[in-house]
């Protein structure tokens, strides 16, 4: 596992850093979820409108919130965090004070490496 190679050791899983839960959109095609009814209100309002069966970016948000509150809880202060992208501008808006839209129109390429202050919570 690419995490263990780089933290050097076995690693923790943590649910919470999971991407979005697309319910019964997982491995669905883009444009089919685009073209119906529930994915025009969901691409309206990502933020708040939860896909059929699964949740809202405001959802994912909140396992972030949850997740950075028992780290500071467990006094972690130096973490390595393998997320995916989701999670991350999840935490970019709790952690930088980015609006879901600021954290989404900005670019994160594969293997990107970002660096957050868990106290800002």
């Amino acid at each position: 596992m690419a995490a263990e190679i780089c933290a050097g050791r076995l690693i923790t899983l943590d649910e919470r850093l999971r991407e979005l839960d697309f319910g019964d959109w997982e491995m669905a095609e883009w444009k089919a979820v685009f073209a119906s009814q529930e994915g025009k209100k969901w691409f309206a309002d990502y933020v708040n409108t939860r896909c059929p069966n699964g949740e809202s970016f405001a959802d994912q948000i909140g396992r972030m919130r949850s997740f950075l509150a028992a780290t500071r809880a467990a006094n972690n202060s130096n973490l390595l965090v393998f997320a995916h992208a989701g999670s991350l501008r999840a935490m970019m808006c709790l952690l930088h004070g980015k609006t879901p839209e600021e954290a989404f129109n900005t670019p994160l390429a594969y293997g990107r490496i970002l660096t957050f202050d868990p106290e800002t919570i």
